[in-house]
C-alpha cells in the first residue's frame, strides 16, 4: 500500500527561484516557486469593488428612490410660511452672564414671553369668536387651538431681544393673517396686570428668602455644635492622620503576629510528626532557622555514637579470630547494648524537650496574636467612627453651602423684580419690527432637499443590498482572495472560453490556437512549473479540483501540449475512473487500449499508451467498468505502474476526480510528487476550497499552487492576459525556433517562457 507522507521543510537557504524543501527521501530535493509579489493580506474585495459589482442593483435603487421623490413632490400639497418679528425692549432686566467657551445664553425673560405667546389664552384670542369668518386652514381640523399651537413656531434670538413668530398653511394669505392676529393678541394682553403679577411674585420671593435665611442660620449653628462636641476622634487631628496611622501600624503588627503563630504551628506539627524518628527530628531542628526557636541536639550523644562505632569495629575484628560465643565478643556486645540504651534515652529526652519547646513557642505566639487582635478591633472601631464623623460633617457643610446659594439666588431675584415693580417698569416696551406678509413661494416640499434625500436613501439602500449580497456570496472573487484564503500561490490565470466550443477545442487550445490569450495563460502555468520545480524530483503532477466542472481536464490537456512543445517527454494519465475525459479531448478510442486493460492483463503498458498529434506527448486513457476505483488506485500495482512511468517520461500529468466528491484524488495526491488545484472564480466557494486543501494535506499531498480558471475577459483584476494581444505569430515562431538548452532542469525553454518567469499574482 502507498505511504501517505507530509514532507518536512528543511532550513536550507532559498535561491532566486524558490525555497528549498526536503522530501522523506534523503536524496530528493524539491524547489518550490515563490511568487514575486507582495504578501496577500486582503481577504475580500474593497467596498468600492463590491458596490461596483452590484452597480445595476445600486442604480435600480437610486432610480426607484428618485422616482419615489418625484411622486412625493407631485402628490404633496404645497405649504407657505409667514413670519413676524417682535422686538421686546427690557433694559431693566438683567441678562444672564455668558459662560466661558460656550454659546451665549438668551435672557430668561424672553423665553418666558415666548411661552406666553404660545399660551392658550393668547391663541384663543387670535382665533377670534364664532362670529368671525372661518379660515380655510382650520376647516378640516377638529380642535383649531391645538392645531395652531402645534404648527406655530416661536424662536428667541440668541444674540438679540427679537422674537420670531412663524406659521405654516396651504394658503399664504391666511398664514400671514394668523401670525399677525397672534402678535396683536399678545400686545393687547400686556397691561397693568403685569405690574400686579410682578408684585405678587415679589412677595412670594421675599417670603421664600426669609425662610431660607432662617434655615441657613439654624444649619450653621448645628454645624458649629457638631464640630465642637460630636467629633471626639477627629477633633484636633490633621484629617484623622493619627487615627489612620495607628490603625495601619496595628494592622501590620497583627498580620506579623498571625504569621508568627502560623509558623510556630507548622513547626509544632513537624516536630510531632517526626517524634518517632529522633534522627529525622534532629535534622529537622537543625534545618529550621530564623524566627523559630528550637532545642539544640545534645553533644553527648555524638560521643556515645563514636564509642558505639568503635565497639562495632572491635567486634568485627574479634569475629575474625573468635566465634560470637567467645567471652571477648560477648563482652563487646554487652557494652554495645548499654551504649544503645543510653543513646535511646538521650533521643527520648531530646524529643520530649523539643516538643515542649515548640508547644511553649506556639502558646506564646497565640497569646500575642489574641492581644493584637483585640487592639486591631479597637483601632478598626476608631477608624469607622472617624469615617462616620467626617461623613456627617461633610453632609452638614454641603447643606450649609446649598442654603447659602439659595439665599443669594432669591436675593438677586427680589432685586430684579423690585426694579420691575418700581420706577423702571415703565421703561420696558415692545414693537413689531416686521409684520407677517403672504409668501410668494411655497416653503414645502423643497424639491432640492427631497431629491437629495431620495438620492442618498437610494445609494444607501443599494450599497447595503450590495454588501449583503456580497457577504452572502461565499464564492471567490479574485485570485488575491484565493491565495490569501488557502495560503497557496496562484500559478496562472486562464481566461474564460466560449461554451459553444467543443471539449476537443478547449482541451487543445495551445495546439489549435497558439496565439490566443488562453494558450499564453497555459504556457504561463508551464513556466511556473518549470522554474519552480526540479526536473527529477517533480516527475508526477496531479491536477484536481474541489468540485466537478472547474476545468481540470482542460488544463491537463493544454498543459501536456505546452510541456511537450517545450521538449519534455510527457504522458497524460487519465486516472478519473468515474468520468474520464482525456479520450474525448484527444479524440481517441479508449475501449481497448486503456489502463483497465493493463491491469487485467489483456495488453502490456506500451501497447496501452497511445500517441497524440503533438510530438513528445503520449496518452494513457481509462475506461468505465471498475467496480471499486478507490481500491484500484490504492493498490501496490498502481503505485508500481506510476513509479515505472516516471522512469520513461520526463513528466507524468495525472487527471484525477474532484477532491470533495470521492477519495480518489487523495490517494493520487499521496502518490504524486506535487498537486495543483484548479478553481473557477465566482463559482468555487471558500468552504469547498478549504475542504479540498484539508483533504489533500491530511494524506501528505504536496500542494504546489492554484490555477484560476474561466476568468471573464471583461475584467482585469484576475490576471494580465490582455497584454498578450500585442504579440504576433511570427514573433512567437521565431522565439520558439530559438530555444535554449537549460542544463539545470533538462528542458528546452522558449523566449516567452523566459519572459514569463515571474508568475502574476
Amino acid at each position: 500500500m502507498i505511504e501517505r507522507r507530509r514532507p518536512p521543510y528543511s532550513h536550507g537557504t532559498p535561491d532566486d527561484n524558490g525555497a528549498v524543501c526536503r522530501d522523506r527521501v534523503a536524496t530528493r530535493t524539491t524547489v518550490y516557486p515563490l511568487i514575486d509579489a507582495p504578501r496577500l493580506t486582503a481577504t475580500s474585495a474593497s467596498l468600492a469593488v463590491t458596490i461596483w459589482r452590484s452597480r445595476w442593483i445600486v442604480l435600480l435603487c437610486v432610480v426607484a428612490a428618485l422616482t419615489g421623490g418625484l411622486v412625493y413632490i407631485d402628490a404633496a400639497v404645497p405649504t407657505y410660511t409667514s413670519t413676524a418679528k417682535l422686538y421686546l425692549r427690557c433694559e431693566s432686566i438683567q441678562i444672564s452672564q455668558y459662560e466661558s467657551g460656550a454659546i451665549p445664553r438668551t435672557d430668561k425673560y424672553l423665553h418666558t414671553q415666548a411661552e406666553v405667546l404660545r399660551s392658550r389664552e393668547i391663541l384663543a384670542a387670535a382665533l377670534g369668536t364664532d362670529e368671525d369668518p372661518p379660515l380655510r386652514t382650520f376647516a378640516d381640523v377638529e380642535v383649531p387651538l391645538n392645531y395652531l399651537r402645534k404648527m406655530m413656531v416661536v424662536d428667541v434670538g440668541r444674540k438679540d431681544e427679537i422674537i420670531s413668530i412663524s406659521f405654516v398653511s396651504p394658503y399664504p394669505q391666511e398664514a400671514a393673517q394668523v401670525v399677525n392676529r397672534v402678535v396683536e393678541a399678545y400686545m393687547t394682553s400686556r397691561s397693568e396686570s403685569d405690574r400686579k403679577d410682578a408684585t405678587k411674585a415679589l412677595n412670594i420671593c421675599e417670603l421664600l428668602l426669609n425662610q431660607r435665611e432662617a434655615e441657613l442660620r439654624a444649619k450653621a449653628a448645628e454645624l458649629r455644635e457638631f464640630r465642637a462636641r460630636k467629633m471626639p476622634v477627629s477633633r484636633g487631628l490633621d484629617d484623622g492622620a493619627s487615627v489612620r496611622q495607628g490603625y495601619e501600624e496595628c494592622q501590620r503588627d497583627y498580620r506579623q503576629a498571625q504569621q508568627a503563630a502560623s509558623t510556630a504551628k507548622l513547626y509544632l506539627d513537624g516536630v510531632r510528626e517526626l517524634a518517632e524518628s529522633p534522627e529525622a527530628l534532629r535534622q529537622y531542628v537543625q534545618a529550621e532557622g530564623g524566627g523559630v526557636r528550637h532545642v539544640a541536639p545534645s553533644s553527648g550523644r555524638l560521643s556515645l555514637e563514636t564509642l558505639l562505632m568503635e565497639l562495632n569495629a572491635r567486634r568485627a575484628e574479634l569475629l575474625r579470630q573468635y566465634t560470637e560465643s567467645h567471652a571477648a565478643v560477648t563482652a563487646v556486645d554487652d557494652e554495645r547494648r548499654r551504649l544503645g540504651k543510653e543513646i535511646a534515652d538521650l533521643d527520648a529526652q531530646f524529643v520530649a524537650a523539643t516538643i515542649a519547646a515548640a508547644e511553649r513557642q506556639y502558646a506564646e505566639a497565640r497569646t500575642n496574636e489574641r492581644v493584637l487582635a483585640e487592639r486591631y478591633d479597637e483601632e478598626s472601631e476608631n477608624v469607622q467612627r472617624f469615617s462616620d464623623e467626617q461623613q456627617q460633617f461633610q453632609q452638614l457643610q454641603t447643606e450649609v453651602g446649598r442654603l447659602e446659594m439659595s439665599v443669594a439666588t432669591y436675593t438677586q431675584q427680589v432685586g430684579e423684580i423690585a426694579k420691575i415693580v418700581g420706577d423702571d417698569a415703565g421703561r420696558m416696551g415692545m414693537a413689531m419690527l416686521e409684520p407677517a406678509l403672504p409668501s410668494q413661494k411655497p416653503s414645502a416640499p423643497q424639491k432640492g432637499k427631497v431629491m437629495a434625500l431620495a438620492l442618498m436613501l437610494g445609494l444607501v439602500a443599494g450599497g447595503a443590498i450590495a454588501v449583503a449580497r456580497d457577504w452572502a456570496d461565499q464564492t471567490f472573487r479574485s485570485m488575491e482572495e484565493i491565495s490569501a484564503t488557502l495560503g497557496l500561490p496562484v500559478l496562472g490565470v486562464v481566461p474564460a472560453m466560449s461554451r459553444r466550443q467543443k471539449e476537443q477545442t478547449r482541451g487543445r487550445k495551445v495546439l489549435l490556437q497558439p496565439d490566443s490569450p488562453e494558450a499564453e495563460a497555459y504556457r504561463t502555468v508551464r513556466t511556473a512549473l518549470f522554474f519552480g520545480t526540479s526536473g527529477k524530483s517533480m516527475r508526477t503532477l496531479l491536477v484536481t479540483s474541489p468540485v466537478a466542472g472547474d476545468g481540470k481536464s482542460t488544463l491537463i490537456g493544454n498543459l501536456g501540449i505546452a510541456m511537450a512543445q517545450a521538449g519534455q517527454n510527457t504522458l497524460i494519465l487519465d486516472a478519473d475512473l468515474r468520468r474520464p475525459m482525456q479520450h474525448v479531448i484527444f479524440s481517441t478510442d479508449h475501449s481497448e487500449r486503456n489502463l483497465n486493460s493493463v491491469f487485467s492483463g489483456r495488453m502490456t503498458l506500451s501497447e496501452a499508451i497511445q500517441p497524440t498529434p503533438v510530438s513528445g506527448l503520449s496518452l494513457l486513457t481509462c475506461a468505465h467498468g471498475v467496480s471499486s476505483p478507490a481500491e484500484f488506485l490504492n493498490s501496490d500495482r498502481f503505485a508500481e505502474l506510476l513509479e515505472g512511468l516516471t522512469k520513461i517520461y520526463d513528466r507524468v500529468l495525472v487527471d484525477a476526480p474532484p477532491v470533495t466528491i470521492v477519495t480518489d484524488a487523495q490517494i493520487l495526491g499521496a502518490l504524486c510528487d506535487c498537486t495543483i488545484l484548479v478553481m473557477r472564480v465566482e463559482r468555487s466557494s471558500r468552504k469547498t476550497a478549504r475542504r479540498a486543501v484539508n483533504a489533500l494535506e491530511s494524506v501528505g499531498a504536496r500542494l504546489f499552487g492554484v490555477v484560476v480558471n474561466a476568468v471573464r475577459k471583461s475584467g482585469d483584476r484576475y490576471g494580465y492576459y490582455g497584454r498578450y494581444g500585442g504579440y504576433s505569430n511570427s514573433h512567437r515562431c521565431s522565439s520558439e525556433n530559438g530555444r535554449a538548452k537549460d542544463s539545470g532542469i533538462g528542458i528546452d525553454l522558449s523566449q516567452e517562457d523566459a519572459n514569463a518567469m515571474v508568475v502574476p499574482s
